[in-house]
């Protein structure tokens, strides 16, 4: 018989295999981008085990109980989608830069930034949507539901 900390992690692990089934059943029926690398099966490893950790650290370290508030999600989405765009902007930008270095350009940072906003901003959610980062996002909301529901039963 398992002792109270140890139910613990047997009830993470099933909460983890549980929103990795998800994640991967809605990758299946067309939802999510198509996993087609090795980086789309551990994202939503990391993404799940970062938000339960997150919710624990803050809990733990501040001593405060807003970490599961459900103000929590949208403001992890938002930073989320946020960080993906700043990502994929100043990658783009690189790539800009460097075909208009090799053409010969003299405004090479302010053309680089323009023709990578615009790219970005028109193709922002078709590659949010295809990237890995996607399930990386949703497994973190999963991480920070499943983390409330074991303290739940963890009280009770």
């Amino acid at each position: 018989i398992l002792d109270s900390g140890k139910m613990q992690y047997v009830r993470v692990a099933i909460a983890f295999l549980v929103s990795y089934a998800i994640l991967y059943g809605l990758s299946v029926l067309g939802l999510l981008g198509a996993w087609n690398s090795v980086m789309y099966y551990s994202m939503p490893v990391a993404g799940f085990f970062f938000g339960y950790w997150c919710c624990a650290w803050i809990q733990k370290e501040w001593n405060v109980d807003w970490s599961l508030k459900p103000w929590i999600p949208i403001v992890w989405l938002a930073v989320s989608a946020a960080s993906f765009y700043a990502a994929l902007l100043f990658y783009v930008q690189n790539n800009a830069w460097l075909t208009l270095r090799s053409q010969g350009s003299s405004k090479l940072l302010l053309e680089s930034f323009t023709e990578a906003a615009a790219f970005v901003n028109q193709n922002f959610f078709s590659t949010y949507w295809e990237s890995a980062f996607l399930p990386f996002s949703i497994a973190l909301l999963l991480g920070w539901l499943a983390y409330g529901i074991i303290q739940k039963l963890s009280k009770s």
